[in-house]
């Protein structure tokens, strides 16, 4: 069994990120939005894809999908601008 490097992502700034492509996420990485200042982070566009996304943890991300509003959230509940 190879060696897996756990890599984790940290957020300096909070807001919203604008997306045009599908976000893939990668196997053995810790998503840490709690650590995001002021509203956290919103991932708003395309999507996201855990397929394949073995051992990795996503904590306090909002997905908006699209231009409906359809939200996906890392929370126990999710609120949408509709």
């Amino acid at each position: 069994m190879g060696a897996h490097c756990q890599q984790i992502v940290v957020f300096a700034v909070g807001g919203i990120i604008n997306i045009s492509d599908r976000i893939v996420v990668s196997p053995h990485i810790t998503i840490a939005g709690q650590t995001a200042p002021g509203g956290g982070i919103t991932v708003y566009g395309n999507g996201v894809s855990y397929s394949g996304a073995t051992n990795s943890i996503t904590r306090y991300i909002r997905y908006r999908m699209g231009t409906g509003g359809a939200c996906i959230s890392t929370k126990t509940h999710c609120e949408t601008d509709e």
